[in-house]
């Protein structure tokens, strides 16, 4: 039997991936203000916590995110699109 992790921790760790391929450049912290979101490694951002919570709330509402993937028709055998 193959155990997986859970849905959320893989999917956290496949956003932090796409984060992490983004490119950064010198001038990335000159257009978003500070390093909070262009610097290589993790950023402690106190002053988030409100947002944060605010993302949080809309999560526990009942908003939901979907990912979907889309292949080349006939792609493995499956139709075009799975999500």
């Amino acid at each position: 039997e193959l155990a997986l992790a859970e849905p959320e921790r893989l999917l956290r760790h496949f956003l932090d991936a796409v984060a992490d391929t983004l490119p950064r450049t010198a001038a990335a912290p000159a257009l978003a203000g500070s390093d909070a979101y262009t610097a290589g490694p993790p950023q402690y951002l106190p002053g988030q916590r409100g947002w944060a919570a605010d993302v949080a709330a809309g999560h526990d509402a009942g908003v939901r995110l979907s990912l979907r993937v889309e292949t080349p028709a006939g792609a493995g055998g499956e139709e075009s699109g799975a999500e």
